[in-house]
């Protein structure tokens, strides 16, 4: 952690009389290259980035600044607070028109999007993607318009209208297939084969989880997505009620999902391979499932309700 010694070396060099832009930029590239586990510290730096800016009318300084306030707050779940360091920012580059400044303008959107959905507001959420949408469409930035897709398409998920969530994320695969990153490209036939799948279209459901499984991958993991898809694939025709296909399809995911070794996906599929076997009478088979998910839950990042795994202990 930085020692008081360094915070003051820090300011002696850039709170001075000769405070310009170029120092400011610097200053706040520093602070953005060394975000630290300390927030505090953090936010003590971004402060100060504020001052200086304001002190010699840097507006450009002084939004970057509370673009990083706004995004430290955020991580300690001060959303208030970050929700003004946002907007707030967002009125000094407002008229900015240079391509540095509309990004920033975009990523500030997308921030405040990001806020409201966690005040469950979907549809001020929206309205903010889209705008940093526009921003991204006008300037022709192919990356942030298929993000922007895919978040627009995700607020409409969480929002519960899955029909216009898929026309969104269609929108993002098509803009993102042909990236060097496969992640929006990824997720987004993730998304769709999850809409069909809720909405009962099994078929459907399976050719985007199918195009998972075919994607020739470039930047991630494809055994996560594999094992998540052939999870999927499993579900739906479980769903349809044919289980021996289900069975396989589970399986297969056990067997990649057991080399990447994460307990929260083991847990997933193990549960609702063990659900299979008990809706099919399958006792013993339920049961060596459930206790094989019992001895993963303690190290589940996120502990899902229970009830369902001890249903099937009982």
């Amino acid at each position: 952690m930085p020692t008081t010694l360094t915070t003051l070396f820090f300011l002696s060099i850039f709170i001075s009389p000769g405070i310009t832009e170029k120092s400011i930029d610097a200053y706040n590239q520093q602070t953005y290259e060394n975000f630290t586990e300390d927030v505090s510290y953090s936010l003590s730096r971004v402060d100060s980035a504020i001052s200086m800016s304001q002190e010699i009318g840097y507006d450009y300084g002084e939004a970057i600044a509370l673009y990083q306030k706004g995004y430290l707050l955020d991580e300690i779940d001060e959303q208030g607070k970050a929700l003004i360091a946002n907007l707030s920012a967002l009125e000094l580059i407002y008229d900015s028109d240079n391509e540095d400044a509309s990004v920033y303008k975009i990523k500030l959107y997308i921030n405040t999007g990001l806020v409201m959905k966690h005040h469950f507001k979907y549809d001020e959420a929206i309205q903010y993607y889209n705008e940093g949408l526009k921003i991204a469409k006008n300037i022709k930035l192919d990356f942030w318009i298929a993000e922007l897709y895919y978040k627009i398409g995700y607020a409409y998920v969480n929002k519960g209208n899955l029909n216009e969530s898929i026309s969104w994320f269609k929108l993002a695969y098509n803009s993102s297939v042909n990236f060097e990153d496969d992640y929006i490209a990824i997720n987004s036939l993730n998304m769709l084969g999850s809409a069909f799948l809720s909405n009962g279209d099994y078929e459907t459901a399976r050719t985007y989880f199918q195009q998972v499984l075919d994607h020739s991958y470039r930047s991630i993991s494809k055994e996560k997505y594999h094992g998540i898809a052939l999870h999927n694939i499993a579900e739906s025709y479980g769903l349809e009620g044919q289980f021996e296909l289900s069975e396989e399809h589970y399986l297969k995911a056990l067997d990649v999902k057991e080399k990447r070794n994460k307990a929260n996906d083991l847990f997933i599929t193990n549960l609702y391979l063990s659900k299979l076997y008990l809706e099919n009478g399958l006792l013993e088979q339920a049961e060596n499932l459930a206790y094989a998910c019992e001895a993963l839950y303690p190290d589940l990042r996120k502990q899902p309700a229970n009830y369902e795994l001890f249903s099937v202990l009982r």
